[in-house]
């Protein structure tokens, strides 16, 4: 809209309106979609660092798990393996 106004192109202002919506709830959408979660129940049968797991659940299905809000060095930084083992 603003690169459009700044080559003296008039836009509605209902067309404006359809925009600024259209991209709400398509960052709605997003953040919904971010924020689901599944449960899942299994055994931990891999650790790759301090914030990544992978679990086995009951019909031997490998799943990647990334922890959320750890903050844990990547196997390659500093005092990584000594994350991994903890």
């Amino acid at each position: 809209v603003a690169a459009a106004e700044k080559r003296g192109i008039t836009i509605p202002a209902v067309v404006k309106v359809e925009l600024l919506m259209r991209t709400c709830i398509y960052a709605l959408l997003c953040l919904t979609l971010h924020t689901f979660a599944a449960n899942i129940e299994g055994r931990v049968v891999g650790v790759a660092d301090g914030d990544t797991i992978t679990v086995l659940d009951a019909v031997k299905i490998r799943h990647k798990i990334r922890l959320s809000g750890i903050d844990a060095p990547e196997k390659g930084n500093h005092s990584g393996s000594a994350r991994k083992k903890a």
